[in-house]
């Protein structure tokens, strides 16, 4: 990965500056990159930001904003396997400009700003999180291959999302946000004369 004049090379040792006359190198430890991969600016990532969340207050024992409890809340709008998470108070600072102490933030975890680790017994501020998801997320304008599995027999031709969910394991999201339907000939259901239920 190549910045400008620098590369970066991934040791075990600290972060360290190593200048040459021809270069710099910037190299970090696993441990640094462990804790640095959640402040990664946006442009690094392929991938899309998700929209901001806040699904916690920091009464009781701090701000909650856990991946899982927020995945619970908002099915669909964030990924199950982030690469990344950004938080910020409600007034846009981090939590670093913010003094607070964070006990997590981590694509795995989430969010959390525990209150019992805030200095002179203050209460975490209220955060909102956002996740940074790879492009297989971030392209919902894609369609599914076209499926048929109902004949217009009996009360009429059935192609609903639960059959057609159970039919076709893992092959269609489980929120579509568009769908199209067309007879086995190419057209339309108005072409065809056809009216629709729902």
């Amino acid at each position: 990965m190549a910045f400008a004049a620098a590369a970066v090379q991934f040791q075990l040792s600290n972060i360290v500056l190593q200048r040459t006359r021809s270069s710099s190198q910037l190299v970090f430890s696993k441990e640094a990159l462990k804790h640095a991969v959640h402040d990664l600016p946006d442009w690094y990532s392929s991938g899309c930001w998700t929209q901001w969340f806040d699904r916690d207050n920091p009464s009781g024992t701090g701000d909650w904003e856990t991946l899982s409890s927020l995945l619970k809340a908002n099915p669909g709008k964030i990924c199950t396997q982030p690469i990344g998470v950004e938080a910020k108070t409600l007034s846009g600072l981090t939590a670093a400009a913010a003094g607070d102490v964070i006990y997590r933030s981590d694509t795995t975890s989430g969010f959390i700003c525990r209150n019992k680790d805030q200095p002179k017994k203050k209460w975490c501020n209220d955060y909102r999180v956002r996740f940074s998801c790879p492009p297989s997320f971030c392209n919902p304008g894609c369609w599914t291959q076209w499926f048929d599995r109902d004949n217009p027999s009996g009360t009429g031709d059935w192609e609903t999302l639960s059959s057609l969910l159970k039919a076709n394991p893992g092959k269609i999201c489980t929120q579509p946000i568009g769908v199209e339907a067309k007879t086995l000939s190419g057209l339309t259901a108005a072409a065809a004369g056809d009216v629709i239920f729902k």
